[in-house]
């Protein structure tokens, strides 16, 4: 029988581990929105992001840059 003191955290799959990562990513974009134009701007912007994800609307043209490119500061050839 385990121990209380001695559980250990369950395993994530690759899964949890890449939606925890989205999501902590988020909580990054969220906190910089907030910072530069207030809380009502970040809720608002989250909130058109969502309606254009249910409505199928183009997120980004191909060329701007993606997460990845635009966190290194590189764009798209």
């Amino acid at each position: 029988m385990a121990d209380a003191n001695t559980m250990e955290a369950p395993v994530q799959t690759d899964e949890e581990r890449s939606k925890d990562e989205f999501f902590k990513r988020l909580a990054l974009i969220g906190e910089d929105m907030i910072a530069a134009h207030g809380k009502d701007f970040a809720i608002g912007a989250l909130v058109l992001l969502a309606r254009f994800l249910v409505e199928g609307k183009e997120l980004a043209k191909p060329s701007e840059p993606n997460i990845g490119e635009w966190t290194k500061g590189t764009k798209p050839a």
